[in-house]
């Protein structure tokens, strides 16, 4: 039998890591390795120390700890024989965020220990695991959402929390095995304990299948690439985001009386001072008072400054520099199978969520940055500059030299998607040839004329026929309500009344039967499935099956979700509904989750959009095109100027596979040397 080796180090560095990321944290020459634990197969957890010096009051307690438990302890700054031709032999090892223990035994921390390099091939990532099962990705969390027998001893993590970054006395600036050996003991069994419980984890979970593990590598591979960064231009737009704070704080200060636009809770205390109830200061509160036009005249001013003040989208400049790599290019921005339904999550930087501004040539933008003037801006794009800056933070990615990057993006795939699995027919015709469905669904709710003539149109003669038909089209699809309706007009910044956004909503249903019809015939089956565990339940192009703990969507691909613990419970209206184990979409808590046909719905449009998107991204590698990033439904690579062919790219990510015959998929995109909206 192979051997298998579950492996789990401990690190210090001066460099802050949810900041910084991993890349930039394992390439920094403070980053080091304080201990490394591991276990082959079943056996016992064994402590490698990998520095000389280690005081007998540490050595001593360690040494009797290992000796109960049957492992080794280790302080020395030779690797042990078997862990090192382990590695050299090409060795499995199984680690829980297994990028963290790959980028830096690659990195300058494993180098210094003369850690021997390992490929990607070699790992298994038990996080990943984790994710692709439904359950929480945190080590400490997934072991007691499973119920394990080795739960997560979290006595140490406070001393592991300390001992990983420097001190806050200047004269001690690290914690030594001298002054505190007592937390490096702590440290130390805390490391054996994360060994013992993501094996634990392991072994209760199946692995990826192969054709999964072929997408967690390559993310593995996208996220190590990484895409180049525009560094001059990212301090040039800091610079003039500092400048206007100061405008804005002065302004501010001016009108309240020296309150600045930071001092959140200040600020909401003399806006009821004045007579005007707020609840708080949170942007999105802060939005629709602007946008309703509530407030009196010097606070609706007040309001406004603080939203520029405080714009989320211009912090990203300081992530952009803070976790930018020595040569220059952006690393660790993607994290593997984050949603249920198996889609990316975004880090550090948040690629998808990123401000749509108004501005379409970033290249003009970027180069009058350089002017290093708030005038001068003003004068070019008459308006607010805070806006200017937000709108250019995507052209902050660029193509290396002597490269272009190729953006391709899926268009509407989510709403093609849930046509094509409910069989809605006029739909799917419209997706297949015009592609106006906002047009047709504005058309079908409003009962305008229908034929192609009046579609193309509509912009222009009836703009809010066709809005609401885009309103309804994206808040609907997923059986979404009136307050679906009315919070997707409010991203436009239209208030639509309650009465308004019902009748769109019954409108959207009238002219969608089949998805209607669909909501309950998933909502059935799950139901059928969890009754009659083993029994295999199919409907519109999905499959149930409930085994052991789970609950399992089949989808169309061959992939699974899972779902833990399924139960059937009394839900709204008195009707029987599937709960589950999982996070909770709105408060990021483990709890049991409520499912119904719009859920069930939404989850299965997803996950087989994803499966498309990450078929694709195999595709184009294949074809020599480098994923250097991804944003929900698109695909960014980087390839030789010369060799950049838009229309091969788009070829190849519609070529479908048989599974998903008759889905109505559209792609689009462009070639450019920096990242822009398509």
């Amino acid at each position: 039998m192979p051997s298998t080796c579950h492996i789990d180090i401990e690190t210090f560095s001066t460099v802050d890591l949810p900041k910084s990321g991993v890349y930039v944290y394992a390439e920094h020459q403070d980053t080091e390795i304080t201990v490394l634990c591991y276990a082959f197969n079943k056996g016992p957890v064994n402590t490698w120390v990998p520095h000389d010096g280690v005081p007998e009051s540490i050595v001593v307690p360690m040494l009797a700890f290992h000796e109960e438990r049957g492992g080794t302890f280790t302080a020395s700054v030779n690797i042990p024989t078997k862990l090192g031709l382990h590695a050299e032999d090409g060795g499995e090892f199984r680690a829980h965020n297994a990028q963290f223990e790959i980028t830096n035994l690659n990195g300058l921390p494993g180098e210094k220990i003369n850690f021997p390099l390992t490929e990607l091939e070699q790992w298994t990532c038990t996080m990943a695991k984790c994710c692709a099962h439904g359950l929480p990705a945190g080590l400490e969390d997934a072991a007691r959402a499973l119920q394990v027998e080795h739960q997560k001893d979290t006595i140490g993590k406070i001393d592991m929390l300390q001992l990983s970054k420097p001190r806050r006395k200047v004269d001690e600036p690290r914690w030594t095995y001298a002054a505190a050996p007592e937390k490096f003991i702590r440290l130390f069994k805390y490391c054996v304990d994360d060994v013992e419980a993501e094996r634990a984890i392991d072994v209760a979970l199946k692995d990826l299948s192969k054709p999964e593990r072929a997408v967690w590598l390559l993310d593995q591979r996208i996220n190590q690439r990484g895409i180049a960064v525009d560094l001059e231009a990212v301090h040039n737009i800091q610079t003039l985001v500092s400048g206007y704070r100061t405008v804005l704080d002065d302004k501010c200060r001016a009108i309240t009386g020296g309150i600045g636009p930071g001092k959140v809770a200040q600020l909401g205390d003399w806006a009821r001072g004045q007579g005007f109830d707020i609840p708080d200061l949170q942007a999105e509160t802060i939005r629709d008072i602007l946008a309703a036009k509530t407030a009196p005249p010097k606070i609706h001013k007040v309001l406004h400054i603080r939203s520029l003040f405080g714009m989320a989208a211009v912090a990203k400049y300081w992530a952009l520099e803070a976790a930018t790599c020595s040569d220059g290019r952006l690393r660790g921005m993607f994290m593997y199978h984050r949603a249920a339904t198996g889609r990316w999550a975004g880090n550090i930087v948040q690629l998808q969520n990123l401000y749509r501004g108004s501005v379409k040539d970033l290249n003009s933008l970027i180069t009058a940055c350089k002017a290093l003037s708030l005038d001068w801006l003003r004068v070019l794009y008459q308006q607010n500059p805070m806006l200017l800056f937000a709108s250019a933070v995507r052209g902050m990615f660029i193509a290396a030299p002597g490269k272009v990057l190729v953006a391709v993006d899926y268009g509407q795939v989510e709403a093609r998607c849930v046509a094509w699995m409910a069989g809605q027919k006029d739909k799917l015709e419209a997706f297949s040839t015009h592609g106006m469905v906002y047009e047709l669904t504005g058309a079908k709710i409003h009962h305008l004329p229908d034929d192609l003539d009046y579609l193309r149109s509509m912009k222009k003669n009836n703009p809010d026929a066709r809005f609401n038909g885009k309103v309804a089209e994206l808040a609907c699809g997923f059986q979404g309500g009136w307050a679906a309706v009315a919070k997707m007009a409010r991203k436009y910044n239209v208030k639509m009344k309650r009465h308004f956004a019902e009748k769109l909503k019954d409108d959207w249903r009238v002219a969608n039967p089949r998805i209607v019809i669909m909501w309950r015939k998933l909502e059935d089956a799950a139901l059928v499935a969890v009754a009659h565990p083993g029994q295999v339940v199919r409907s519109c192009k999905i499959r149930f099956k409930t085994s052991g703990d789970f609950l399992y969507m089949h989808l169309p691909s061959g992939r699974k979700l899972a779902y833990y613990k399924p139960e059937i419970s009394i839900g709204h209206f008195g009707r029987n509904q599937v709960t589950y184990m999982g996070i909770n979409t709105d408060t990021r808590q483990w709890m049991r989750v409520h499912a119904y046909g719009g859920r069930w719905t939404q989850n299965a449009a997803e996950g087989i959009c994803r499966d498309l998107l990450a078929r694709a991204m195999l595709a184009v590698e294949a074809a020599g095109y480098a994923v250097v990033a991804h944003v929900h439904d698109e695909l960014i690579m980087e390839i030789d100027e010369d060799q950049a062919d838009l229309t091969e790219v788009v070829d190849i990510m519609c070529d479908l596979p048989k599974w998903a015959k008759g889905f109505p998929i559209h792609a689009d995109g462009f070639i450019s040397k920096r990242y822009r909206k398509g």
